[in-house]
């Protein structure tokens, strides 16, 4: 039988509606960044998973994040100036992340791009664009269902790290 991340979501709308994702369904995290800003936590509530992803930032390195979650809610942290973008996972193909990259910002404070490829063959790529000869973080998409993010922010993000459901 094979593994499908929609059966389980769907399975698990009966939890508690306030309640996010404990960390036992959480794909492995590694935050990429400083330590400025304060704690923060985007992740969906149980049973449900991020839909819209947008983030902003200026050359040097992220600025903001705003996630739509599929119940609708939303979660902001950041600003969101600069230069922004979002992308919309399809639903209806079941379009799942494939594989995503993190950089920081070359000083170690904060985190400064983020690239991931989709099951539809789409590459999302935001961030600072010349981080040649810094070292990429491949992150643990898990089963590709992103729950949302956890780091530290204050005016910018200053840490970041994906959020995946676990593979079975």
């Amino acid at each position: 039988m094979r593994f499908s991340p929609t059966v389980l979501l769907l399975s698990l709308t009966t939890l508690a509606a306030a309640a996010i994702w404990p960390q036992s369904y959480w794909a492995g995290t590694h935050q990429i960044g400083g330590s400025g800003g304060t704690p923060f936590n985007l992740v969906a509530e149980q049973g449900t998973y991020v839909q819209r992803i947008r983030f902003c930032w200026n050359d040097n390195y992220l600025r903001g994040i705003r996630l739509t979650y599929r119940n609708g809610a939303q979660a902001v942290t950041g600003r969101e100036e600069g230069s922004c973008n979002s992308y919309t996972l399809n639903e209806a193909k079941t379009e799942l992340i494939r594989s995503m990259t993190l950089w920081g910002d070359g000083k170690g404070s904060k985190a400064g791009r983020v690239r991931f490829v989709t099951s539809l063959g789409v590459t999302y790529d935001v961030g600072k664009k010349n981080t040649d000869g810094q070292e990429e973080f491949h992150m643990d998409v898990g089963s590709g269902v992103l729950l949302g993010f956890i780091g530290r922010s204050g005016l910018d993000i200053d840490k970041l790290s994906p959020v995946f459901l676990r593979s079975a």
